[in-house]
């Protein structure tokens, strides 16, 4: 006999359900594989975990287990949801329905403002390169427009930053750039 697990819902052979004479196929709703993961986060938890995860656990919180974490590592790096139940080896109903608790949409927003942070640190360390390939670009291109193309993407960055600047001066009128500070910008980009 087949029966499909409450928890993960995998389907099993009866013989991976513990023995519960009250139901009506005479076996439990869990299979023992998930009963095992379960009370070995509890025996964790009540060994090792903090008085506030206790607290928590007991007023009914839920945590995420091992299985959970993973799901949210692949969902937030845009893995589909059929490649994660396959990898999981859970249904994509139990992806979806993990998707709606609370625990785990606080995870996904985790780990979307961490990859979001991680891009940033990626994209400011690659500037300084951007800029010398431009100002190498700008000087030494062999077309005429691609050299007016470097140099327009240079003024745009020196102006961009020029208005930031003025901006934060407390300065509100963004039609009046200051020379002063527009040499300052040219003179930092040639000395790059």
């Amino acid at each position: 006999m087949v029966k499909t697990c409450i928890t993960c819902k995998k389907e099993m052979p009866s013989e991976c359900f513990g023995v519960n004479k009250s139901n009506k196929d005479g076996y439990r709703g869990e299979c023992k594989e998930c009963i095992a993961l379960r009370n070995k986060r509890y025996y964790k938890l009540v060994r090792f975990g903090t008085e506030e995860e206790r607290e928590q656990y007991f007023r009914g919180d839920k945590m995420l287990d091992e299985r959970q974490l993973r799901v949210c590592q692949l969902l937030s790096i845009g893995t589909s949801i059929i490649d994660i139940a396959e990898e999981i080896g859970i249904s994509r109903q139990t992806v979806y329905d993990w998707k709606k608790q609370d625990e785990m949409k606080a995870r996904l927003e985790e780990l979307g403002q961490e990859l979001i942070l991680s891009t940033k640190r990626a994209v400011v360390g690659y500037g300084p390169y951007a800029v010398a390939m431009l100002k190498d670009l700008a000087e030494n291109a062999e077309s005429e427009k691609v050299r007016l193309e470097a140099i327009c993407k240079l003024l745009d960055k020196v102006i961009s930053n020029a208005v930031k600047i003025e901006l934060s001066n407390g300065n509100d009128d963004q039609d009046s750039i200051s020379q002063d500070l527009l040499n300052e910008e040219l003179n930092e980009f040639d000395n790059a």
